[in-house]
């Protein structure tokens, strides 16, 4: 949470993903969207936004003190940053670690510095990518007609995190998450609703309702599991399965989620509805093991790190740190 005086008087904001309620969550998505369309500048979408949080949105401001107003709704509006990074590709790698942090959240024309570095940032072209990398479900239900959908859940306490993901629920909607991303249509959509919020997505009548939800509502059903999927693969044990030769999961054949099920069955894992019933983290864990071991097996008969990736699917970068 954020603390921004107005005069003596404290109010606390949200400013982090995981801080956001789900209208909240709901009404950033919908200004994501507008600005990604070329609708909205990030100026506008920053004080919309804000606006939104602190209740400003249909305020009458008298004429008089509008200039004002809209100067202190700018200044507010600068302190959330959570939601976009800076990408300047590689023209800011040999700035000094400091300023790069900066960078990537400020866009140089708003830092007081006049350093030379700075200085040089703002000479630069950039591009705003959305920072979407959390735990938790934002939307913990959904309503559908006069039916109320319970969705999946996750938490990090501790450096722990547990989740109510299923391997079938993972594996599926990964592989649905992937081909949204490769621009299937609205029904692959529905069906990861579906998936994640306990709806048998064979339910064909059921699945058309979901379909019929407002776009908003399922672009953020979306971006809240691929949020999920990038931390369990950018910040966690599991990693070691993530290639970072790409910023977002990339599937790849050994590792396929949907295969990898009946992989676990013919490693005696169990029968396949015992599999698709097993614990996401569980799940995880084996498949994790299982590359680990297999890549270290081929490294025993001097396999280069090149020839075990090419036989595995895996980057070079990915093999390397499981042989450390």
């Amino acid at each position: 949470m954020i603390t921004l005086y107005f005069g003596e008087t404290p109010y606390r904001f949200p400013n982090a993903w995981e801080e956001l309620t789900a209208g909240q969550y709901l009404r950033l998505v919908e200004l994501l969207g507008l600005f990604w369309a070329g609708a909205l500048s990030m100026c506008d979408l920053r004080i919309a936004f804000f606006r939104h949080l602190a209740g400003l949105e249909h305020i009458r401001v008298p004429a008089h003190a509008r200039e004002r107003f809209f100067d202190n709704l700018l200044t507010a509006s600068r302190q959330f940053d959570f939601f976009f990074t800076l990408d300047y590709g590689d023209r800011i790698d040999h700035l000094s670690t400091d300023v790069r942090k900066m960078l990537r959240k400020r866009p140089p024309d708003e830092l007081l510095s006049d350093s030379a570095e700075i200085r040089y940032a703002r000479t630069l072209e950039y591009e705003y990518r959305i920072d979407a990398v959390w735990v938790g479900n934002l939307l913990p239900t959904i309503r559908l007609k006069d039916d109320v959908l319970f969705g999946w859940r996750a938490n990090l306490e501790g450096g722990a995190l547990t989740t109510s993901l299923s391997s079938y629920q993972y594996a599926q909607g990964y592989d649905l998450l992937m081909a949204i991303g490769e621009g299937a249509n609205r029904r692959a959509m529905a069906l990861l609703v579906g998936l994640l919020y306990e709806v048998d997505t064979n339910d064909t009548a059921r699945i058309e309702q979901i379909e019929r939800l407002p776009d908003i509502l399922l672009q953020a059903v979306v971006l809240n599991f691929h949020a999920f999927v990038t931390f369990i693969f950018t910040r966690t044990a599991f990693s070691v399965l993530w290639s970072a030769d790409s910023d977002r999961p990339k599937r790849q054949e050994r590792i396929s989620m949907s295969d990898s099920l009946y992989g676990l069955c013919k490693d005696g894992y169990g029968n396949y509805e015992q599999v698709e019933k097993m614990p996401l983290l569980t799940y995880l864990g084996i498949m994790r093991a299982e590359t680990i071991q297999a890549v270290r097996s081929m490294a025993t008969d001097d396999t280069t790190p090149e020839e075990i990736a090419g036989r595995m699917g895996l980057s070079v970068g990915q093999v390397q740190r499981m042989l450390c």
